[in-house]
């Protein structure tokens, strides 16, 4: 009996120091504390964080050389996916290689994109990073498997990384420290690519997966982006595009919360889910009905306009594929936590999740998730919208610097 309950401890105390050793480490939650925005209404600081200048901890450098290539892929009627890799001039040294994937609807050369690889190229890594499949420029080269397939969206974009990764250690660029970080629907589309690379025999992501601001249901986050439309449409303003210039302009120019006044909150809305996320969307339904197939759209500038301007985010995803959209709906792919613990069950555990109480495109967290140290809740921020903030550079630094600092010596 003694022995067994020897045993049982051991088993106990190693299983313990497992779970603390995975996900967020103790110095990056202690930075939690030191957490306090003076700007907390979540539309007013979602906007706000990819207008305003981004405050840096550390200076980025000026010698950043971020340029456009293709690898090759079946999955495109183009033949090609591409990519962006993010260095010095000049740098001979092999880095660690971190994966950036973008929100929905980033581009290419987005600023936000761009600034990421700033950002990491300053901490010692080489950045790679693609375009967001959710993007009217993704659509254009015509994907060659189904919309609503998650599955297969992450297989694609995870043999691509693989691909370029290959090329990069054949040119001697890099070491084998690899990340992979995820902000929005990239941080979910990373987290079905982590959850196939768990699956592996010889896994690429040995330095884990960063998730930033990730839509805890792909599903609920559209029906959420609903509700706030139909919210916005109650202002005068809503789809005035000068209109929401301006209130950008008025946003941008906001420091505290006693600044804020009921007006601009009004108006707020319909800059985040009409002028942030709608706008966006339509330009995507008229790629994928040019570039995939045709979605019975009105004929006419005029009458294909006042169409997608009446339709719902979950109208729009219907229209593309009603009957997959269906499936997805009734799937536990539709949920984050069903690929975090799919990866976790695989013995990948290195998973740190960072979002926000007030994240307007969530409901309820899964409890299960919240209970473990892989996700950090903060008590406000909206979605992302502590990007800009000094705070989440010294995170990034605290985070990423070490892992960038020994991966030097490898």
């Amino acid at each position: 009996m003694k022995i067994r309950f020897l045993l049982v401890c051991l088993f106990c105390i190693f299983n313990l120091n497992s779970t603390r050793a995975s996900g967020w480490k103790a110095k990056e939650r202690a930075l939690l504390e030191t957490y306090n925005p003076e700007l907390t209404d979540p539309y007013i600081t979602s906007i706000k964080s990819h207008i305003s200048r981004v405050q840096y901890d550390q200076p980025i450098k000026q010698n950043n050389k971020i340029r456009k290539y293709f690898i090759p892929s079946s999955h495109f009627q183009t033949g090609e996916i591409p990519y962006l890799l993010g260095e010095e001039y000049g740098d001979q040294q092999k880095r660690p290689l971190l994966v950036y994937i973008g929100g929905s609807f980033s581009k290419l050369f987005s600023n936000i994109t761009k600034n990421f690889h700033k950002r990491f190229i300053r901490l010692g890594y080489r950045v790679l990073s693609f375009e967001n499949f959710i993007c009217d420029c993704s659509i254009s080269r015509s994907p060659q498997f189904p919309f609503f397939d998650l599955k297969t969206q992450g297989r694609v974009y995870y043999e691509a990384i693989k691909k370029v990764h290959q090329e990069l250690v054949k040119q001697g660029k890099v070491n084998q420290n690899i990340t992979l970080f995820g902000q929005s629907y990239g941080g979910f589309l990373g987290s079905i690519i982590y959850a196939l690379d768990s699956a592996e025999k010889a896994p690429l992501f040995n330095k884990g997966l960063h998730v930033y601001s990730p839509p805890f249901d792909f599903v609920k986050t559209f029906e959420k982006l609903d509700s706030i439309l139909d919210e916005a449409k109650k202002d005068k303003t809503f789809g005035n595009i000068p209109s929401y210039l301006m209130t950008s302009f008025q946003i941008n120019r906001l420091e505290k919360n006693d600044q804020v006044g009921q007006r601009i909150k009004e108006k707020s809305l319909g800059v985040f889910a009409d002028f942030g996320f709608k706008m966006k969307l339509e330009r995507m339904l008229l790629s994928y009905n040019s570039s995939v197939k045709s979605l019975g759209l009105p004929e006419g500038r005029a009458e294909t306009r006042k169409f997608l301007e009446g339709l719902t985010f979950q109208d729009a995803l219907g229209l593309i594929d009603s009957k997959g959209f269906k499936d997805l709906r009734s799937s536990q792919e539709r949920k984050l936590s069903y690929w975090i613990f799919r990866a976790i069950e695989n013995g990948r555990k290195d998973i740190r999740i960072l979002s926000s109480i007030d994240d307007m495109i969530n409901e309820e967290v899964n409890s299960k998730l919240l209970a473990t140290n892989h996700l950090m809740m903060l008590p406000s921020g909206g979605h992302f919208g502590y990007k800009r903030l000094l705070w989440f550079d010294k995170l990034l630094i605290e985070v990423y610097g070490q892992d960038a600092s020994e991966g030097k010596s490898l």
